[in-house]
């Protein structure tokens, strides 16, 4: 496979511009093979992999179809190309090997000390069990489950890397996916309850899930993608990216926000509120790009050279847009949104229960998958309702409740690669603020809502943080050379 190059640095050019010709790495760099790979394993994910519920039957199919595509993975994969990220295969490694520890079977001496183990001891007295060896997971089949559910975001990520796909390719591909999302879920609205897009048994049917088989994740990654589409077509190459972008990333961006508007998340219409002041900005900031002014027509360089207006136009259409969704009553988020509490819920009353969970097994955790089970010895009487809670509705409290201390010291490393990664643009002025204001816009997005809800469960939404942060680790190394 070739490796994509970044142009080369003009003698005597300034900083700010040597960093915004290695940025425009082009969309076409890379054979064939690549498209062909990384599209075939997004096209297959996307059917499979939207249900963060451990029994969804696709998990049947999804698995064996994603270890496939690491054969090529591993048969391409260099040295060189994994010490791009080297870091977010470390960490990927390192959860995978505490998942594992977590499984294998401890002498009774040990996993009796462990917290509230007593309950399990005095029922294997009763039934004459024995001196029986136990893991630190409560249910080890989870557990397996969990670590077995790897070998998703492990082979997107190995793939891209194999493939050579440099940032702005990925960036590209996780577009298409909320382009893809954002139609499907239109075409859900528009074909009723009944329709057969609906891909879960388990899902939200009448509302615009797309890909997904929940509303609040489909509408958290719809608002990624806003930021990922104006990402994607503000650093368009004029002489080396295909024309049809140009023309492409506006009416993608609209019809993502339209399903965003069409929703009923709540959580939706929030990080939607951080995705469009994100996008604003980077408006802002390509309209007064300079080096942008030489590629545009009359008309367009009109609006460059006056961004007031560019940026009035695009924030009266979003308000317009909003406006009418809500007199035609067709904006259930936003209803709710000014109607409700956003509060006043489930999962407000669910914290003290994770909060005492997370005392009670801070060290080394519950095991990996096996929440839903241990939550049954904790749930308070006022919470037995006619639905049940499978998943703890924020994704850092339950990775601590599963994980423990290793869990938390990996989640912790994470953070921190990503925020070392984000300052790190700082080095490069006023040339790497767009970078800082999406990627800023994007970890605050989906930061938020794993706060709320469990975004970070679905086997999509893993591929999809696994291409942003490598593209935010290829990123950053291009910027570096320039």
């Amino acid at each position: 496979m070739s490796v994509t190059s970044s142009p080369s640095r003009r003698r005597g050019s300034s900083s700010s511009g040597s960093r915004e010709e290695t940025l425009h790495v082009s969309l076409a760099d890379g054979h064939a093979s690549m498209w062909v790979w990384l599209c075939l394993f997004a096209l297959v994910v996307s059917f499979l992999s939207g249900s963060s519920r451990h029994d969804a039957v696709q998990l049947i199919a999804l698995r064996p179809l994603a270890a496939l595509f690491l054969i090529p993975a591993l048969y391409y994969l260099t040295l060189e190309q994994a010490r791009k990220a080297y870091a977010l295969l470390l960490i990927l490694g390192l959860t995978a090997v505490w998942m594992a520890i977590q499984l294998m079977p401890l002498p009774p001496s040990v996993w009796q000390g462990l917290p509230y183990r007593d309950l399990v001891q005095e029922l294997d007295l009763l039934t004459e069990a024995g001196e029986v060896w136990r893991p630190i997971s409560w249910a080890p089949s989870r557990g397996w489950n969990a670590l077995a559910s790897l070998i998703v975001p492990a082979a997107a990520l190995l793939l891209a890397l194999a493939m050579r796909a440099n940032w702005r390719v990925l960036l590209l591909l996780v577009a298409a996916l909320g382009m893809m999302d954002a139609l499907l879920g239109l075409a859900q609205l528009l074909s009723g309850r009944t329709s057969p897009l609906y891909f879960y048994a388990f899902t939200n049917r009448g509302s615009p899930v797309g890909i997904f088989a929940n509303e609040n994740h489909s509408a958290v990654f719809s608002a990624i993608a806003l930021l990922v589409i104006v990402r994607v077509g503000t650093t368009l190459n004029a002489i080396k990216d295909p024309q049809w972008l140009r023309f492409a990333w506006p009416p993608a961006f609209l019809i993502v926000l339209l399903a965003i508007l069409a929703s009923n998340s709540r959580a939706g219409f929030l990080m939607a509120a951080v995705a469009l002041f994100g996008s604003g900005l980077q408006f802002w900031l390509a309209a007064t790009s300079r080096r942008k002014r030489a590629h545009q027509g009359k008309a367009l360089q009109w609006l460059a050279q006056h961004p007031r207006v560019l940026l009035g136009l695009f924030t009266l259409l979003v308000i317009g847009l909003l406006t009418a969704f809500y007199q035609m009553e067709q904006a259930p988020g936003l209803e709710g949104l000014i109607a409700r509490d956003t509060f006043d819920d489930l999962r407000a009353s669910l914290w003290p229960v994770l909060s005492q969970m997370m005392s009670a097994h801070f060290w080394f955790g519950i095991g990996f998958g096996s929440f839903e089970e241990v939550y049954h010895i904790y749930e308070p009487t006022a919470l037995l309702l006619p639905t049940y809670v499978n998943q703890a509705h924020n994704d850092w409290a339950q990775l601590v409740i599963e994980g423990g201390v290793p869990a938390a010291i990996l989640l912790l490393a994470t953070l921190g690669w990503m925020a070392f990664r984000l300052l790190s643009f700082l080095r490069d002025g006023a040339a790497a603020l767009p970078s800082v204001i999406f990627w800023g816009a994007v970890f605050a997005i989906i930061c938020s809502a794993s706060l709320v809800d469990y975004p970070l469960r679905s086997p999509i939404f893993q591929i999809i943080l696994a291409w942003l942060l490598l593209s935010l680790a290829l990123e950053r190394r291009n910027s570096e050379k320039a």
